[in-house]
């Protein structure tokens, strides 16, 4: 009978695991999908050779690392260790999506940077008595990247069938830049009412300038908060390193002890959200 009971007992708990780790599996598998989808659409304008599996890959080793790390800190209880493990894994694991963000933040400054210089050349290719299509032609030869990418990309499209109103609409869509949002519904409203788009390059690059001046004022009456934002939320780190410094055993207490990760994690998230208001406060949308 126990025999019996055993067997029964193993059979159960090997149709549970059975189960759960299928369930698992199904999980695991619609997010990575969900997350190849959003990564690869995030990064389809980037142009960055970093497939959406080598991301999650780098994040996986950045949590792996913090949660290891922390494990081999003594000092603590096994169970707030993993507790603590867990926390900075989780926290970690974000670091990929921040470098990620600031390739791509750079390359859309350096795409900003170039729109001018693109309408200006189109528009003297326009001038010269060239098609929209063999100005834009022409400008992406010398342009740099990323301009020039975007260009040869609009340019592929139409030779593949796509009407160059619409390649341009595409190439808005990837981009997400004002400016060059604005010069391409300019230019489709243009060419379906049949004005003269010579002029409409002129005044389009006028209103960019004058944007553009009026955005590195604002940049340059608001950096000083901006620098206090930064301040402000390095004084607690560098109070805590002098702090160390001089008094080694009164600060082994925070991490060493549950009430003193809890301070640390407070300290942190209260330092966090105070640079960030005073960032929300000094940024002015132009």
């Amino acid at each position: 009978m126990i025999d019996v009971l055993i067997v029964v007992s193993g059979i159960s708990v090997g149709v549970a695991v059975y189960a759960g780790w299928a369930r698992l599996s199904e999980l695991m598998n619609n997010y990575a999908r969900y997350y190849f989808r959003t990564a690869e659409k995030a990064m389809r304008w980037e142009e960055l050779i970093i497939p959406a599996a080598t991301v999650r890959l780098y994040r996986l080793a950045c949590a792996s690392f913090g949660f290891v790390s922390i494990l081999l800190i003594g000092g603590m209880p096994p169970a707030l260790r993993v507790l603590i493990g867990l926390i900075v894994a989780a926290a970690l694991s974000f670091v990929p999506i921040l470098f990620l963000k600031l390739i791509v933040d750079k390359r859309r400054k350096l795409f900003n940077a170039q729109v001018v210089d693109c309408l200006g050349s189109v528009s003297r290719g326009l001038k010269a008595g060239l098609s929209l299509v063999q100005a834009l032609e022409r400008t992406s030869q010398y342009m740099p990247s990323p301009m020039c990418d975007e260009l040869r990309i609009v340019l592929h499209e139409y030779e593949l069938g796509v009407t160059i109103d619409a390649a341009l609409v595409n190439m808005a869509g990837r981009v997400h830049d004002d400016d060059m949002s604005l010069a391409v519904s300019a230019i489709v409203t243009t060419r379906s009412i049949g004005a003269n788009l010579t002029e409409i390059f002129a005044e389009i690059i006028d209103t960019i300038r004058e944007r553009g001046m009026i955005e590195r004022k604002v940049k340059a009456l608001t950096s000083q908060g901006k620098l206090q934002g930064i301040i402000v939320a390095l004084v607690p780190v560098f109070f805590a390193v002098v702090v160390n410094m001089f008094n080694p055993a009164l600060m082994s207490l925070l991490y060493t002890t549950l009430a003193g990760w809890v301070c640390i994690f407070l300290i942190i998230a209260l330092d966090v959200a105070g640079y960030l208001i005073i960032k929300r406060i000094v940024t002015v949308e132009v």
